[in-house]
């Protein structure tokens, strides 16, 4: 009879986990992670940070390349307001102003192009290139 509790009592102790002996249950939950496992975690996080990176600095010359177009813009805007400003006659002469020598705006070149259809239609194209 006491060979029949304790073969019952094993056979509740394995029917809970899984087919395999408690012994052999017990002895594989404590022992931790397999190398497998490490290695594929470390594997997934190594994807994982790339791809994180990869986004960065992706992002990081997408705002820069935002930044140098909203300078070019406001360079183009100034030219204009100055062409604005000047007399009607004295557009045609009209030369670039520097966009600036501080290290931002020094990068930057300025074109103006003035060009007249007819007496009193001119046109004026200003392109900021870097």
């Amino acid at each position: 009879m006491g060979n029949l509790v304790r073969n019952t009592r094993r056979e509740r102790e394995t029917s809970e986990t899984t087919s395999r002996p408690a012994f052999c249950v017990r002895r594989y939950a404590s022992r931790g992670f397999t190398l497998l496992e490490i290695l594929i975690t470390i594997l997934l996080l190594g994807v994982s940070v790339c791809a994180v990176s990869t986004a960065f600095s992706r992002g990081m010359f997408a705002a820069a390349g935002a930044r140098d177009m909203s300078v070019a813009v406001n360079i183009a805007r100034g030219q204009m307001e100055r062409i604005w400003d000047m007399d009607y006659d004295d557009i045609s002469s009209a030369a670039p102003a520097p966009a600036g020598t501080q290290p931002p705006l020094d990068e930057f070149q300025v074109a103006v192009t003035v060009t007249q259809f007819e007496p009193g239609i001119k046109q004026v194209d200003v392109n900021v290139s870097w």
